[in-house]
């Protein structure tokens, strides 16, 4: 995993790109499940499935970050 190199302003304009691509593959995926129009009617669960991915990319991550970590560490280690 390498350091991020994005800057501000790229991270602002990407944030509402990922927010367009949660939301899409939310209202497909709920839609797919309970029928066409659901995730229309149902803003709960609608915002629980995005808020799903977002903390599935969140800790996805953070497990690579600490995965490098802990494979830096056993270098200076050994």
């Amino acid at each position: 995993m390498n350091k991020p190199t994005i800057n501000e302003e790229e991270a602002m304009r990407q944030a509402g790109m990922t927010f367009e691509t949660y939301l899409s593959q939310a209202i497909e995926a709920i839609d797919s499940r309970f029928g066409r129009g659901h995730a229309r009617g149902s803003h709960v669960l609608l915002a629980a499935a995005i808020r799903m991915q977002a903390d599935d990319f969140n800790n996805t991550s953070i497990l690579a970050a600490l995965y490098e970590i802990a494979e830096s560490i056993e270098g200076v280690i050994e």
